[in-house]
C-alpha cells in the first residue's frame, strides 16, 4: 500500500458465508431422512432379533419340558370349575332340603293338629261346642299352610347358604394349592431355560429386546400370594358340625315359627264365619295380609329360628366360629331379608295357583259356569283344600312345585352365586 493510502480490513459479515432459506430446507430434509433411515433400521434389527430369539426359544422348548399355562388361562380354568361347583352345590342343597321335609311335615301336623279337631267334630264330647271346633279348624288350616310356605322358604335359603359357604372355602383352598403348584412349575421351567441360554448370544440380550418372553424376563405375573391365614382350612369334623345345624329348624325353629304366625292368623280369620263368601283374589289378599303382618316378626327371630344356641365347644374350633359369625352376618343383612321375601313370593304364588285351580273346579260344577274371578265360594268349602295343602308343601318327591319354583327363581340363584362367588384369583 501506499503510505498515504488508508488501511482497509474485511468486515466479519463477509467472512461468514450466508445460508439461504433453500439451503436450510435441504439440511432439514437430509437430517429427517437420516433419522428415518436410522429408526427403520433399528426397528428392523429389533424385529429380526425378536424373530431369531423366538426360533431359538421354540427350539429349546421342543427339547425341554412344555411351557406352563399363562395366568389368564389358569383363571379361565378356575372360573369353569367354579361354575361347575356352583351347579353341584344346587343339587346338593336340593337333596339336603328334601331329607328334612318329612320331618317338617310331621312336626307341623302334630303342632297344628287340625285332624284331631275334625275327629272331635264328628264325635263331639258331652258339653263340647261344635262352634269352637269349627273355629279351631278354620284357624288351624290357614295357620298350617301359611307356616308351611314360610318354613319352606326359610329352610331353602338357609340350606343353600350353608352349602355354598362350605364349598366356597374348600374351593379357595383348592385355588391356593393349584396356584402354588403353578408358580413352582413356572420357576422350574424358567430355571431350565436360563441354563440352556446361559453363555449364548441370546442369553446376553436385554430383556426388552425379546418382549419379556424369556431370556431373563419372567412370563409369570408376580401377584400377591394369599396368606394362609386368609384361607380357612375346614376339617371334615367342622364341615359336619356346621352342616348339622340345618336340623335345628325342623326340631325347634318350626315350632317357634308357628307361634309367630298364630296371632296374625287369628286376628284375620276369627271375625270370618264359615258362610263367608270369597272370590279368588279376596282369599289371596287375606293370606297376603297374614304373611305381611308376620314378616317383620319372622325377620327379628330369624337367628333363633335357624341357629342353635351357642355352646362352649364352638369357641374351641376357630373355623366353626368363623363360619357361624359369617352366617349370622348374612342372616342380619338386608339382602337376606329381601331374598326371604322373594322366597315367600315363590311359595305363596304356587299356593295361589292351587287355590285358583280349586275355584275353577267349583266353578265348573255350577249349572251356569262363570269365570273364576267372579265366582264366590264359602269358606267352609275351601277349608278341606287348605287343610290338605300342607302335604303338597312338604312333599319330598321331585314333582314338588313349591321346591321347583324356589330353585328356578333367577333372583335367588344370583344371590346364592354372590354368596359363593366371592372368590378372587
Amino acid at each position: 500500500l501506499a503510505p498515504n493510502e488508508p488501511h482497509q480490513t474485511m468486515s466479519p459479515s463477509l467472512l461468514a458465508l450466508p445460508i439461504t432459506s433453500s439451503k436450510k430446507s435441504k439440511l432439514a430434509k437430509i437430517l429427517l431422512f437420516s433419522l428415518t433411515i436410522t429408526s427403520v433400521s433399528s426397528y428392523c434389527l429389533y424385529k429380526l432379533i425378536h424373530y431369531l430369539s423366538r426360533q431359538q426359544q421354540q427350539k429349546n422348548a421342543s427339547s425341554s419340558a412344555p411351557q406352563p399355562i399363562s395366568h389368564s388361562q389358569l383363571s379361565e380354568i378356575f372360573l369353569h370349575r367354579m361354575r361347575k361347583s356352583f351347579q353341584n352345590n344346587r343339587k346338593t342343597s336340593l337333596n339336603a332340603l328334601r331329607t328334612q321335609l318329612s320331618k317338617c311335615l310331621g312336626r307341623v301336623m302334630t303342632q297344628v293338629n287340625v285332624e284331631e279337631y275334625v275327629s272331635n267334630l264328628k264325635n263331639p264330647a258331652e258339653g263340647s261346642s261344635r262352634t269352637a271346633y269349627w273355629q279351631e279348624i278354620k284357624i288351624g288350616s290357614f295357620l298350617r299352610v301359611t307356616s308351611g310356605v314360610c318354613a319352606l322358604g326359610i329352610m331353602h335359603l338357609f340350606v343353600c347358604i350353608q352349602i355354598n359357604m362350605v364349598s366356597r372355602y374348600l374351593f379357595l383352598k383348592h385355588v391356593a394349592s393349584e396356584k402354588e403348584k403353578w408358580r413352582n412349575d413356572w420357576k422350574e421351567y424358567e430355571q431350565e431355560q436360563n441354563k440352556r441360554m446361559k453363555g449364548t448370544f441370546w442369553g446376553m440380550l436385554p430383556k426388552w429386546m425379546v418382549n419379556g418372553q424369556w431370556l431373563g424376563a419372567s412370563a409369570m405375573p408376580h401377584h400377591e400370594k394369599t396368606s394362609e391365614e386368609e384361607i380357612i382350612d375346614l376339617t371334615p369334623e367342622v364341615q359336619q358340625e356346621f352342616v348339622s345345624f340345618v336340623s335345628h329348624f325342623p326340631d325347634h325353629g318350626l315350632e317357634k315359627l308357628v307361634h309367630i304366625m298364630e296371632p296374625h292368623t287369628r286376628r284375620h280369620l276369627e271375625p270370618l264365619s264359615l258362610k263367608h263368601s270369597f272370590e279368588n283374589h279376596e282369599l289371596n289378599d287375606l293370606i297376603n295380609k297374614v304373611r305381611r303382618d308376620a314378616f317383620p316378626d319372622v325377620i327379628k327371630a330369624i337367628q333363633d329360628l335357624t341357629l342353635p344356641p351357642e355352646s362352649e365347644d364352638v369357641n374351641k374350633h376357630p373355623q366353626l366360629r368363623c363360619l357361624l359369625d359369617e352366617m349370622r352376618d348374612i342372616l342380619e343383612s338386608p339382602p337376606f331379608a329381601n331374598m326371604l321375601q322373594v322366597s315367600f313370593d315363590c311359595g305363596f304364588n304356587v299356593l295361589f295357583q292351587h287355590v285358583e285351580h280349586v275355584f275353577r273346579q267349583m266353578d265348573h260344577k255350577q249349572a251356569s259356569p262363570r269365570t273364576s274371578s267372579s265366582h264366590t265360594v264359602h269358606l267352609a268349602k275351601i277349608l278341606p283344600h287348605i287343610t290338605n295343602e300342607i302335604k303338597n308343601i312338604f312333599d319330598d318327591n321331585l314333582t314338588n312345585e313349591y321346591i321347583t319354583r324356589l330353585y328356578e327363581d333367577e333372583t335367588i340363584i344370583r344371590y346364592l352365586a354372590s354368596v359363593y362367588g366371592a372368590v378372587q384369583f
